[in-house]
């Protein structure tokens, strides 16, 4: 073989080694250029991925329940306002508290009290069963049943150029205290605040077997504090007192009016601005 020959087969090694060097380093240039790119979209994707679930809207259960929530919330906002508009922000308060019961006693009598319309629910005679032969005699005699028993006062308040009607039944009070007088008897007081400084007051009274002649009396002693200015223009107040079975109402026209219920008459009598009124169960 002649120097030529060996010269050309030199010459095309060294182009082939040299193709496969550069092809070889090419190729790694490509993976990691591709391999970067992978990553690159990938990053772009996940990024779009993050974007559309933010923006994606709830399910529709969801949705629909938080519309339904949404409608409840405003329409109780509004009917809120327009209890404040019409009857001012504290009656329109009184109207949605929640009322407490309580029970007072003294030797003969057992009575449960609402501040709900401020009033006694039931009444229970100690000494007193129900008629039933002689060995059934265990049912104590109860006067009312307190899902019926009704007693409210009803007058108008002024709220602007309209009148607002005030039925006291619809309304909690606000119990204000319990107290035991030196003779024994006990005093609950329970107020309605109409305004500011402007308030309806129950003072209950249930006396015990120190006073033997009024022991099975409940006296209700009506104030109105600071009322005369709230009040519109009129000359009576309305009573509603009644039971099942019973249907008496009266209006206190020149500051009283006397009632009959049941076995008992009422006597209620109302006057003036902190002075009060008196309702006596006999």
């Amino acid at each position: 073989m002649d120097k030529k020959s060996i010269a050309g087969i030199v010459i095309v090694a060294l182009i082939f080694l040299g193709f496969t060097f550069y092809n070889s380093h090419q190729q790694k240039k490509y993976q990691e250029q591709l391999m970067a790119y992978n990553a690159e979209q990938a990053r772009i994707q996940a990024e779009q991925d993050s974007l559309l679930a933010l923006n994606a809207p709830l399910p529709t259960a969801d949705s629909a329940a938080i519309a339904a929530a949404g409608e409840r919330l405003s329409g109780d906002s509004l009917q809120a306002q327009r209890r404040i508009m019409q009857f001012g922000e504290l009656l329109a308060a009184a109207q949605q508290a929640e009322a407490e019961e309580f029970t007072v006693e003294n030797e003969v009598l057992k009575i449960d009290f609402s501040t709900r319309g401020g009033q006694v629910k039931d009444v229970t005679l100690k000494d007193y069963t129900k008629y039933a032969p002689r060995d059934e005699r265990n049912q104590p005699v109860r006067l009312f049943d307190p899902a019926t028993a009704n007693f409210a006062l009803t007058f108008y308040v002024k709220n602007g150029h309209n009148n607002v009607l005030v039925n006291t039944a619809d309304y909690t009070f606000n119990l204000v205290s319990m107290e035991k007088d030196a003779d024994g008897a006990q005093r609950i007081t329970m107020d309605l605040p109409v305004a500011r400084d402007a308030v309806l007051r129950y003072e209950y009274v249930v006396y015990n077997i120190q006073s033997p002649a009024r022991d099975y009396l409940v006296d209700l002693n009506v104030y109105l504090k600071n009322m005369a200015p709230q009040m519109a223009s009129q000359t009576t107040i309305g009573i509603d007192w009644r039971r099942p079975g019973d249907k008496r109402r009266g209006e206190a026209e020149d500051g009283f009016v006397v009632a009959q219920l049941g076995g008992f008459q009422a006597a209620v009598l109302l006057v003036g601005d902190d002075r009060p009124g008196e309702l006596l169960l006999r």
